[in-house]
């Protein structure tokens, strides 16, 4: 699995750090093409809700290895997304404060990027409904 909040906690020791997305995603990108070259199936844990972001970052593996893209999408209320955080860090869980506007923000990116999956080639393999 190639979690861009495991490379913040890796290099900047916080999940929550937003100092060099560049670098972060840079980063996961040359891991994910690595394992690729090694046979590895790769599991992206991040949100990718921006379509010309995700695109772009997907032709950029495509140009150097073969794969094939699968998603798994995970529709939850955004009310629901705000009290897990919120438990989540209370519990002291090592996890990204999310704030609430971005939250917001990304619900709406999600909704609309959702519909340009299947033409970007991905194939929808499960949906998870809370």
């Amino acid at each position: 699995m190639v979690s861009p909040d495991d490379i913040r906690r890796e290099i900047f020791n916080d999940v929550s750090s937003q100092l060099d997305n560049k670098l972060i995603f840079a980063r996961a990108k040359d891991d994910s093409i690595n394992a690729i070259e090694q046979g590895i199936n790769v599991i992206v844990d991040a949100t990718n809700v921006n379509v010309d972001l995700r695109k772009r970052w997907i032709d950029d593996i495509q140009s150097k290895v073969e794969c094939k893209l699968q998603a798994k999408l995970f529709w939850i209320d955004k009310d629901k997304a705000y009290e897990r955080i919120a438990a989540d860090l209370r519990n002291k869980v090592d996890r990204s404060n999310v704030p609430k506007e971005l939250i917001d923000k990304m619900y709406i990116q999600f909704l609309q990027s959702v519909k340009s999956l299947k033409t970007e080639g991905y194939e929808i393999i499960q949906e998870y409904i809370e």
